[in-house]
């Protein structure tokens, strides 16, 4: 940023990653936010399909 390099190891986000995933897999744990997810099933549940005029642009 600003010229400066915001990492100091151009690979270093991806060991971050990488040490995250190693950590989780040893754990048999998972990191995953499944309420967008279910937010989108819900709304697919209560609505409604509806066949209109096509679009033009």
């Amino acid at each position: 940023m600003d010229g400066v390099p915001a990492l100091a190891e151009p690979d270093a986000e991806y060991q971050g990653i990488y040490r995250r995933f190693h950590h989780l897999i040893a754990d048999a744990a998972g990191d995953v936010d499944a309420r967008p997810l279910q937010l989108v099933a819900d709304a697919c549940l209560v609505g409604r399909w509806r066949t209109t005029d096509a679009f033009h642009w």
